[in-house]
């Protein structure tokens, strides 16, 4: 099979000899055979075969024309000679004419004509003359265009199309080059090969890719040549027809997002997100040309040449990244507001058990229940996380409560004393009452809290929950999560609510009761309130979200002038993105 570098090779001859190459294409030929023994030897070859074509368009008479231009070369001195491969063509077509089967044809169908002698000798000489003429003027020609652009552009023989923009956790290979943030891209570039990682790249046509190690590829003008590894592309209007081909794979765009992958034996497999991808593969003569449509995806086989359907990946590949953040989106259609409470960007990255610190804003690892604090009801902004807006304590009794930083309010909390026992935090807290179960810090012992709803455990990486604890607020800012995953709508929010079982056991045992309400508001308007009791079952609360919805704010507040046993659990909290 062909090599990739074999095939741009001749295509280029090809163009050279057709006069049809241009300058830009020109320089990429010379960066190509430029110090390299094996695309030299393709080029000579390429070039042989070419005047070889060129010697089959000549009009030759008869036998006796070929046989004169054979002997004329094979008595020629050498440096006369252009090459005995050429003499090869002519032997063969005379040779075949030999063992030719005789054609009768009847006489009355001759005529005669009487040629001199030294006419048909002219002739043949010059026809022979006329084939060295060819030969020798298009090995000329492109010899002066390899002499001229090699001295007229020694450092500009490939062109920039493309920046690195982010990339995360990326690792080399020692062999091949490195790439930085903000370094621009060149075509006819040795490929690249990438260990492990992930690398954003931007094309100034208007494409965005991502490229996930281990991968090695090639940049080209308007596509991505991939020997193996996954791409994922975001192409807009202005990038229409991008191109991500393997040795037998062709994909190209038709206004889409897309993910493909190729694997080291050739395998590749095509998931569209958005749009179509015109697809082919296969080699010269039997290309199989598909047309794939959103939420589909196919795969090729190299080895039996066949394409099939195969269950589309949504989130197979990564298609957004920020290394600030640390953030790697594949397409998931929710994020975890526990996680972001966790000090996380809302794919798994928070801590459990930690949190914010309503007093101060700050995030805290290891959060312990406070002794009946009373603090001034204010708002404090959270400079630790690009998703919390900030954190309060609500307090009725005063009225206008401020809830996100661009001074929004809200009056209708109930009045309370403003008191606070724990930091807002991802899953279990400490707590040195209830003893479930057992853990040990300094030598001493300490437990945690049991966050379970209806005999459901939550508070894991698994089973995620945000424990609150009245008197309490915590806003999102909706925008920069929107910022972050720009591919997603934020459509909704959803979560399971309630009061832990452990307090409704230890409770009912005592006979002793328990009452807050939970309040959930997007700007400052309230879209679900609810007072939790003894008599509560968990319930789902699910909200709608708009594009010009900026905040979310969720609110624990005390409705009996107490807030011990106060726990209110939201299991799954998370954000719908479409």
């Amino acid at each position: 099979m062909a090599s990739k570098k074999e095939i741009r090779i001749h295509e280029l001859v090809f163009k050279s000899v057709e006069g049809l190459i241009t300058e830009e294409e020109c320089r990429e030929l010379e960066t190509i055979v430029r110090n390299d023994e094996e695309a030299i030897a393709i080029y000579s070859e390429c070039i042989k075969l070419n005047m070889k074509m060129l010697c089959l368009k000549e009009q030759f008479s008869g036998t006796s024309d070929i046989m004169l231009i054979l002997q004329k070369t094979e008595h020629a001195d050498s440096a006369d000679v252009i090459d005995d491969t050429y003499c090869d063509v002519l032997h063969a077509l005379s040779e075949e004419e030999n063992i030719a089967p005789s054609v009768e044809v009847a006489e009355d169908n001759l005529t005669a004509v009487s040629v001199p002698e030294k006419v048909r000798s002219g002739t043949s000489l010059n026809k022979l003359h006329k084939v060295y003429t060819r030969l020798v003027s298009l090995a000329a020609i492109l010899m002066f265009l390899f002499i001229v652009y090699a001295n007229m552009f020694p450092a500009r023989y490939t062109v920039a199309v493309a920046t690195v923009s982010d990339q995360i956790d990326i690792v080399w290979d020692s062999q091949s080059r490195e790439l930085n943030n903000n370094d621009r891209i060149y075509t006819g570039q040795p490929p690249y090969i990438l260990r492990n990682g992930i690398l954003k790249i931007k094309y100034d046509q208007g494409v965005d890719i991502l490229i996930e190690g281990p991968a090695e590829f090639e940049i080209d003008r308007a596509g991505v040549y991939l020997e193996y590894g996954r791409i994922f592309s975001s192409v807009s209007e202005t990038g229409y027809g991008f191109t991500i081909y393997s040795q037998d794979t062709r994909f190209v765009d038709l206004g889409t997002e897309f993910g493909v992958e190729v694997d080291r034996e050739g395998r590749s497999e095509l998931h569209v997100v958005n749009g179509k991808v015109q697809f082919y593969a296969g080699p010269a003569g039997k290309v199989i040309s598909k047309t794939v449509r959103e939420s589909m995806a196919i795969s090729y086989n190299t080895q039996a040449a066949s394409v099939e359907a195969i269950p589309y990946k949504g989130e197979g590949f990564a298609r957004v990244i920020d290394s600030e953040l640390g953030l790697v989106w594949r397409g998931q259609s929710s994020l975890d507001l526990a996680d972001i409470v966790g000090g996380g960007n809302g794919l798994g990255t928070g801590r459990v058990g930690s949190g914010y610190d309503l007093r101060t804003g700050e995030y805290v690892l290891n959060p312990t229940i406070l002794n009946f604090p009373r603090i001034e009801c204010k708002y404090t902004p959270v400079a630790g996380s690009k998703y919390i807006d900030g954190v309060f304590v609500p307090d009725g009794s005063i009225g206008q409560v401020v809830i996100n930083s661009q001074g929004q309010t809200y009056d209708e909390f109930s009045h309370t004393q403003g008191d606070i026992r724990m930091a807002i935090t991802n899953g279990p807290a400490v707590n040195d009452r209830l003893k479930y179960p057992v853990r040990f810090r300094n030598g001493a012992d300490f437990y945690m809290l049991d966050l379970s709803l209806s005999g459901r455990f939550y508070g894991t990486k698994e089973s995620p929950a945000i424990y609150m604890h009245s008197n309490c607020g915590i806003t999102f800012d909706l925008n920069h999560i929107r910022s972050s995953y720009p591919k997603a709508i934020v459509s909704g929010f959803g979560a399971t609510c309630g009061i832990s079982d452990q307090v409704y056991n230890h409770l009912k045992k005592n006979k002793r009761t328990v009452e807050f309400d939970l309040c959930i508001l997007v700007n400052n308007e309230c879209r679900y309130i609810n007072r939790f009791s003894l008599s509560n079952e968990p319930e789902p609360v699910s909200i709608s979200l708009e594009p010009e919805d900026d905040y979310l704010t969720i609110v624990v507040v005390d409705t009996d002038d107490a807030t011990e046993y106060d726990w209110c659990i939201l299991g799954e909290p998370e954000l719908i993105l479409e």
